[in-house]
């Protein structure tokens, strides 16, 4: 075999699956068998690409419909396993973690972050650069956890209905990130100077074939309200008031979306806030 240059960006092969997962939390499917497995992670903190104190195990998967992911975090002490965090869309900083980055695009310059924790809490953001993320930025996937006597296990499926990019781009970017909180250690799959963002990330090959569906999303709501005036010695008139309200969400291309309010409720839209990538 060629052997890659020492700046080759570190790849690995996703595999098609004609079974999805099961996303409950626990490896027991043979279709994981079938997947490719990292397990090459090093410390970014407190090493610099030092050996990590317990070893890690991610596989990738995919079908028409979603990206899925399976992960071992071994831990030789899993009675010590930190997860406070039970809230979902609340940051794991404080947790034992899993962190999965990506960039459809493969364009280094934005991308996809998404986090859970041994409770299965979801956590994603949005990079709107290279060092900062958006956490208000929330989307629709699927993610499951359990602790046994070898460590922590995470399962996670990304809609592919829930994220924009092209078909015509095979290699998406992509990285993983582990934190072990009580050791205050951190590791990735691909890191430079002690942190990673979508400028420093490796790649998955053979992305095809996916269904990104219509692109559309229709948000209706309903505002109703109620009023009662309370009279001395008369009536009690009251008065309410019922305020419908529609939002609709479509993708024109893959980097570029339209939106249409319709008596938008502002105290309570999020239209004021959308972000597209």
């Amino acid at each position: 075999s060629t052997a890659l240059p020492p700046d080759a960006p570190k790849t690995v092969r996703m595999v098609r699956t004609a079974t999805p997962p099961v996303i409950d939390g626990k490896l027991d499917e043979a279709v994981w068998q079938t997947a490719d497995v990292i397990t090459d992670f090093h410390q970014i903190r407190p090493g610099d690409g030092a050996t990590p104190s317990e070893p890690t195990e991610v596989y990738v998967l995919y079908d028409d419909d979603a990206f899925y992911i399976g992960a071992r975090m071994h831990d030789s002490e899993p009675h010590l396993i930190v997860a406070p965090t039970n809230r979902h869309n609340q940051g794991l900083g404080p947790d034992d973690r899993l962190v999965v980055i990506l960039d459809p695009f493969n364009t280094g310059r934005s991308g996809y972050r998404f986090e859970t924790n041994p409770n299965g809490v979801r956590h994603d953001a949005l990079y709107q650069s290279i060092n900062s993320f958006q956490s208000d930025w929330t989307v629709i996937w699927d993610t499951a956890a359990s602790i046994d006597e070898t460590g922590w296990v995470a399962e996670i499926a990304i809609p592919f209905k829930t994220l924009p990019f092209d078909p015509s781009t095979t290699d998406w970017g992509f990285n993983f990130g582990r934190g072990i909180r009580r050791r205050g250690e951190e590791m990735a799959w691909v890191s430079r100077n002690r942190t990673y963002n979508p400028s420093i990330l490796g790649l998955v090959t053979g992305m095809q074939g996916m269904d990104q569906g219509m692109g559309l999303d229709v948000v209706p709501s309903l505002a109703v309200g109620r009023q009662k005036t309370f009279v001395s010695g008369g009536g009690d008139p009251t008065a309410s008031d019922t305020s419908p309200s529609l939002d609709v969400f479509y993708r024109l291309a893959p980097s570029l979306n339209g939106a249409l309010t319709i008596n938008t409720d502002f105290s309570g839209t999020e239209v004021d806030a959308r972000q597209v990538n």
